[in-house]
């Protein structure tokens, strides 16, 4: 009679959480804004020379700061 019970509040439990799942996803809106292309043009082809002279020999990456990327509103 346990047994029974038991799975009978686990469904219960099952159907309760994929209800909670199926409702309206919940929308954050960040105070910021893109600012656009990460590199310029001059940057961009700096980068892509960099990486062929480099070869199989290293990685490059661009240092970017977050204020490159975002701005606040």
């Amino acid at each position: 009679m346990e047994f029974i019970v038991l799975i009978l509040a686990i469904i219960v439990l099952i159907v309760i959480f994929s209800r909670i799942k199926k409702s309206a996803p919940i929308s954050i809106e960040a105070p910021y804004e893109l600012i656009g292309p990460l590199f310029t043009p001059a940057e961009r082809s700096f980068y892509g020379v960099l990486t062929i002279a480099c070869g199989d020999q290293a990685i490059v990456f661009g240092k970017v700061r977050i204020a490159d990327i975002l701005k606040p509103i």
